[in-house]
Formats: structure tokens, C-alpha cells, sequence
């Protein structure tokens, strides 16, 4: 399947690398080996009218494709991704949008998806546990 991704930039990219700091001051020393510049944080221009997952994160070296600005498409290596879906990040309040970040971010340093480590990560956090749905217009 693929997915087509699009770059965070601008105010955006700055709430979520202040977003990113805190979050590392909040659970050192588990996260002090990650940095911002180590994570790729991106849109999926994903239909409306699917519904399902807000956000997922692929942890590791990953090889994608990537639609550029003349509508080609490249194959691009990144490390820890996080994708979130753009009409939840464009509908939802920032602060929803934040606590789905998190949540994604938690699992970059935990071993189990959704087990008992995951959890206390995430409850320290203030991280979602689900994200809601989106408003419909």
C-alpha cells in the first residue's frame, strides 16, 4: 500500500519540536538517546472519507516513497517515522493533535504495542490512549 506523504513545515514543525522536547525532559533518562533531528515527523494525505488510524509510527530505518513537488515520485530513507493523518491534524484541536503525537513518540521507546510499559509511558505522558474521531462538518 502505499501512502502519500507530504513534509511538516513552519509553525507546525515548531509546536511539534517543542512538543518533542518536552516530552524527552519528561520521560529522561529513557529518552535521552532521541532527537528530533533522528525522527521524521510527516502528513498522510489520507481520503476523508477513510476512516480508522490517526497517526502510526515506524520505528527503525525505513525506505519510502516520497510524491515531490512536480508530482514524481523518490525513494527516501528515514529513521523512526511518524505519520499522522492530515485531515485529523487539520480538523482536530492542536492540543488532540499534541497528545496523538506523544502517544507515537512512546512507542519509539517501548518494546511491547500496547502492553503495561507502553502504558505507564504513556499515562506519565499525558499521551491518548485513542484518538477521537474526526468532527464531522
Amino acid at each position: 500500500m502505499a501512502y502519500q506523504l507530504q513534509k511538516i513545515k513552519g509553525e507546525l514543525r515548531k509546536t511539534f519540536t517543542k512538543e518533542f522536547k518536552s516530552w524527552r525532559e519528561l520521560l529522561s533518562p529513557l529518552a535521552d538517546h532521541l532527537n528530533m533531528k533522528d525522527i521524521k515527523v510527516m502528513l498522510w494525505k489520507k481520503r476523508p472519507t477513510t476512516s480508522g488510524t490517526a497517526g502510526f509510527c515506524l520505528k527503525g530505518i525505513w525506505r519510502i516513497w516520497i510524491k515531490t513537488k512536480t508530482g514524481q515520485h523518490r525513494r527516501k530513507w528515514v529513521h523512526n517515522l511518524i505519520v499522522l493523518s492530515s485531515p485529523y491534524v487539520e480538523k482536530q484541536p492542536i492540543e488532540e493533535t499534541l497528545r496523538v503525537f506523544r502517544h507515537e513518540l512512546c512507542h519509539l521507546i517501548a518494546k511491547d504495542k500496547h502492553g503495561p510499559h507502553f502504558k505507564s509511558l504513556a499515562a506519565s505522558c499525558k499521551a491518548a490512549r485513542f484518538s477521537k474521531p474526526i468532527p464531522k462538518e
